[in-house]
C-alpha cells in the first residue's frame, strides 16, 4: 500500500453502505445482450403493435412529441418541466418486480433522457428513486426470466457507462454532489456504477461545491471497491483531491493543520512522480478532454502559487505546465 493510501485510509470519511455487490469483481467474457436502444434521441415509448381489427389509438400519441426529440434541442423551461413530468408519470408504473402496467415497455434511454429534462435537485432525487424499481425488474423484463447464450441472466447492468458520468454531472450542475455520492455508494440499492469519467466528475463537484474534506475522501474510497485505479495513479483524480485538501489547510485549525500539511505533502510527492513519466496535457476538441484539461489547468496554478509562497522547488511542476501550454514556455 502506498503512502498516500495509508493517510487517507487515516483520515474521517462517511460511513455509506458497501455490499458485497458492489466488492464483486465483474466476471470475464460475460455477455449481455441489449434488447434496447439505448440511443436517447430514439422514440423512448414504441408505438403500439398493429391489428387488422380496428384499433383505438396508440399509447405513444400520449406522449408529446417533444419526449421524442434530441437533447441538444432547446426547450422552454415549462415545455422541459412539462415532458419531465409526463415521462415520469409513464415510467414509474411501468418498473419494479410486479408493475403495474407492462405495455409499452420502458426503454433503458428512458434514464438519460430524464436526467437531460431534470432542472431542480428534486427532480434528481425523484430519477435516482426510480432507479430502484427500475434495477428490480431487471431491465422491463416484467417478470420474464430470459438469458444470454452463455447461461447470464439479461438485465444485469440496468445502466450503461454514460448515464453514471451524465448522473454525476446533473448532480454537479443542480448543486447536489453529495447526493451523487450517496447513489454510488449504495450500489446494491441503486445499481449505478462508476465509472472513471463519473469518479472524477464525482471529486470536482465536491470540491467545486466546497463540501468537507471527508465528502470527499469518501469519494476517493470508491475507487477500489469499483475497480478503478489508485487515486494517486490517475492524474486528474489525484490533482482534484489535492486542491480539496489545499483548501482545507487554509482553513484547519490545531491537529488538523499538521494532518492536512502531511497528507498535502505526500500528494505533491505522488504528483511530481506522475508528472516526471507523464505526456503533456493534449488540445483536443473531445468535450470530456477539454473538461478534464480545464480542471487540472486550475489545479496546477494554484498548486504552483502554493509552492511559491513556500518557496519550494516547482521547475518540475512548471515545465510540465509549459508543456501543456497552461503557462507560456519560458524563452
Amino acid at each position: 500500500m502506498s503512502l498516500v493510501c495509508r493517510r487517507l485510509a487515516l483520515l474521517p470519511r462517511r460511513c455509506i453502505h458497501t455490499s458485497p455487490v458492489a466488492l464483486a469483481k465483474k466476471k470475464p467474457k460475460a455477455v449481455v445482450v441489449d434488447w434496447f436502444d439505448d440511443a436517447v434521441e430514439d422514440d423512448l415509448i414504441p408505438s403500439a403493435p398493429q391489428t387488422t381489427a380496428p384499433a383505438p389509438k396508440p399509447l405513444v400519441a400520449a406522449v408529446p412529441p417533444a419526449l421524442q426529440t434530441k437533447p441538444g434541442s432547446h426547450l422552454s423551461p415549462a415545455q422541459r418541466l412539462h415532458d419531465f413530468t409526463v415521462l415520469v408519470r409513464f415510467v414509474r408504473p411501468r418498473v419494479g418486480r410486479h408493475p403495474i402496467k407492462k405495455t409499452p415497455l420502458v426503454r433503458r434511454s428512458a434514464f438519460p433522457q430524464l436526467l437531460h429534462l431534470a432542472m431542480t435537485a428534486d427532480h434528481v432525487r425523484t430519477i435516482s428513486q426510480l432507479m430502484i424499481p427500475w434495477k428490480e425488474g431487471r431491465l422491463g423484463t416484467q417478470g420474464k426470466a430470459r438469458f444470454t447464450p452463455d447461461g447470464q441472466p439479461k438485465g444485469s447492468h440496468p445502466f450503461d457507462e454514460h448515464t453514471s458520468e451524465h448522473f454525476a454531472r446533473r448532480c454537479e450542475e443542480l448543486g447536489i454532489p453529495e447526493h451523487a455520492l450517496e447513489v454510488f455508494g449504495a450500489f446494491s440499492t441503486y445499481a449505478l456504477p462508476l465509472t472513471l469519467p463519473a469518479a472524477r466528475r464525482l471529486l470536482h463537484g465536491l470540491v467545486a461545491a466546497e463540501r468537507p474534506l471527508a465528502d470527499v475522501i469518501t469519494a476517493t474510497a470508491l475507487y477500489a471497491p469499483y475497480g478503478l485505479p489508485p487515486v494517486h495513479n490517475d492524474l486528474p483524480s489525484c490533482a482534484l483531491l489535492l486542491s480539496a485538501c489545499l483548501r482545507h489547510l487554509s482553513t484547519a485549525e490545531g491537529k488538523e493543520i499538521q494532518e492536512a500539511t502531511t497528507l498535502v505533502d505526500d500528494l505533491i510527492a505522488a504528483l511530481r512522480d506522475r508528472l516526471a513519466s507523464a505526456e503533456p496535457m493534449p488540445e483536443s476538441c473531445d468535450i470530456r478532454d477539454k473538461t478534464v484539461r480545464r480542471w487540472l489547468k486550475g489545479v496546477m496554478r494554484d498548486l504552483n502559487e502554493f509552492l511559491r509562497g513556500r518557496n519550494e522547488q516547482r521547475d518540475w511542476l512548471e515545465a510540465w505546465m509549459a508543456r501543456s501550454r497552461f503557462i507560456p514556455s519560458p524563452s
